[in-house]
Order: C-alpha cells, then structure tokens, then sequence
C-alpha cells in the first residue's frame, strides 16, 4: 500500500474493516503488521483466525472484498509497478462514464425529498461532488459516537440501524 497514510491509520482502518467477516474467529481479533518498506510503499501483512479451516477460501474472499472496499472508501492506493499505458480512447471513454456517473447521481438524488427541492444546477454540482461507497454485506458503516461530516443516501440494498442487538429502523434506497 501507497504510504499516503499514517501506518497506525491503515492498521486500524484495516483490522476494523474485517473484524466482522463471516467465518473470523471472534475470540482472536484479526492483527495487522507491517512486513516490510519496499519502492511502492509499506508492506502489512493481515492475520485473521478462522474456526473452520475448509471454509478458507470463502474468509480470504470476504476479507480481501472489505480491505478493497475500506481502502477505496478511504482513498488510499494499493501499490502495484509502475506503468506508463497510453490509451487515448479510454480516457475520453473515461471522461464520459464520469459525466454519466453524475447525470446518473444528480437522477438519484432528485428523488431524495431533501434534495427535490434544490436547483437543478446546486443538485448538479452535489452529484458531482458526492463520493460512491460501497459497503460488503455485514460491514458497520458508522459507529455510535463518531464524529460524522457527511451525509449518507443508500442508492441500493438496506442499511440496519441498530444499539446492540436491537434494530431501531432499516433504511432502503432514498433514504
């Protein structure tokens, strides 16, 4: 991984991302190491503990899916070599899927009542800068308690909220 961020940060940000996977042991929380420096970056080796040995392939599927989901969420890079590709027609192609992506989002958002009420310029410029998340099935989005600076909408799926283990609403998509 790129070294953009803090080592103590992406130990973290890395060991919170799984320590829910499914097929993780819960008593052994997962451990996050740094292996090595090499020229593209720090090296962390990820440990997760299982209690079903012959489920490994599905735990390592849904572990690397969450570190990829938490590092895009984040903004981080993982470091592969270095290649100069000069492809002119994808990048124009490049540049459409974005003006799609936010003629799509400034779509999604109108239908959102806090939205609907906006300029369709101001909608315009929201969907253009709105970041998309994905999140893996189980994962928490947000904790009780953090501090928060943004503002979510579910464009698909459910999101539960919950206090312990009890659901205090489950939002679906415009909300």
């Amino acid at each position: 991984m790129s070294s953009d961020a803090a080592v103590a940060e992406v130990k973290a940000a890395l060991a919170a991302a799984v320590a829910t996977v499914a097929g993780a042991a819960r008593e052994i929380a997962p451990q996050v190491l740094v292996k090595r420096f090499d020229d593209s970056g720090v090296v962390y080796e990820l440990r997760v503990w299982t209690d079903a040995p012959a489920a490994f392939a599905a735990l390592r599927d849904a572990v690397l899916g969450r570190v990829a989901a938490r590092v895009v969420r984040e903004g981080w890079r993982l470091s592969v070599p270095a290649r100069d590709v000069l492809l002119s027609e994808a990048e124009a192609s490049t540049r459409s899927r974005v003006a799609l992506a936010a003629e799509s989002a400034a779509r999604r958002l109108a239908a959102v009542d806090l939205f609907a009420a906006l300029a369709p310029e101001a909608r315009d410029e929201l969907a253009r800068r709105a970041r998309r998340y994905a999140y893996e099935a189980g994962e928490t989005i947000v904790e009780a308690g953090e501090p928060g600076d943004s503002l979510l909408v579910i464009d698909r799926g459910r999101v539960r909220i919950a206090k312990d283990d009890l659901v205090l609403a489950t939002l679906g998509p415009g909300e």
